[in-house]
């Protein structure tokens, strides 16, 4: 249905198909790591059909605002997308998630979501808002 794996910069959240179902486990699950709180995400979706409906995403974002920690330090989540419906779609998400404390955008490419990551955590660390987790560890492979 869903994988959610550590990279370096943030959590990689990959579907097998947009559903409002596949969607909901996954930020269950996403939002019970211990380490979600203070990593940014990139959702993956640019290879995946999308099953939603315009009624499904409201309450998908109730879900992230009503357990979202409030101790969090992140502040990003990035979408990657085709065009089309998908890109339609993700529109509509960041518009509904605009009252989330995180940003929310969607990007045509995983390189460009990524270093909109790489952005913020540079940031954060120069800041000194980034709290570490187990997975930054500086000998830790890239990709992993």
């Amino acid at each position: 249905m869903y994988t959610i794996t550590s990279r370096p910069d943030y959590l990689l959240i990959e579907l097998r198909a947009i559903t409002r179902e596949a969607v909901a486990a996954a930020t269950r699950e996403l939002m019970a790591r211990p380490d979600y709180p203070h990593r940014n995400d990139l959702w993956d979706l640019s290879g995946t059909p999308v099953l939603l409906s315009q009624e499904d995403l409201a309450p998908l974002i109730s879900l992230v605002a009503a357990s979202y920690p409030a101790s969090a330090t992140r502040t990003r989540t990035a979408m990657v997308v085709r065009g089309g419906f998908q890109a339609a779609v993700a529109e509509i998400w960041c518009t509904e998630a605009r009252r989330l404390p995180c940003e929310v955008q969607a990007f045509p490419s995983r390189a460009r979501a990524e270093a909109w990551l790489r952005e913020a955590a540079r940031s954060e660390e120069w800041m000194g808002t980034r709290q570490a987790s187990p997975q930054d560890s500086p000998r830790r492979p890239c990709g992993s």
